[in-house]
């Protein structure tokens, strides 16, 4: 359906800080390709149902790059939400990524 965004998960690596009291805090989300995006700062985190993408996890928000976003901790696995084009492949091949193409959600510079 035309004008309809699609979304799915995105698994990826996070560094992250454990307290001594169980909290976890994000730091850094890594990209399977190696790329790195520093957090800039925690701005909430909650249990919550992910409404787009079915299930429960806690979920954080978090600036990147200046910009709000969102990522999921599923019990051990982190996760953000990928847009998907209409028609299209859901993540960008080897190709598009060397012709210059970025994921829309995610066109910031990693450190």
């Amino acid at each position: 359906m035309k004008g309809v965004e699609r979304r799915e998960r995105k698994y990826v690596e996070v560094v992250a800080d454990f307290s001594e009291d169980g909290r976890v805090t994000p730091l850094v989300i890594v990209w399977d390709d190696g790329r790195r995006f520093p957090i800039d700062r925690v701005v909430d985190g909650r249990w919550a149902a992910n409404m787009k993408l079915g299930g429960r996890g806690y979920r954080y928000t978090v600036m990147v790059g200046g910009r709000e976003r969102l990522l999921w901790r599923d019990e051990n696995r982190w996760y953000v939400e990928m847009k998907v084009p209409d028609g299209g492949p859901a993540l960008l091949s080897q190709e598009d990524i060397a012709r210059g193409a970025d994921d829309a959600v995610w066109r910031f510079t990693p450190a």
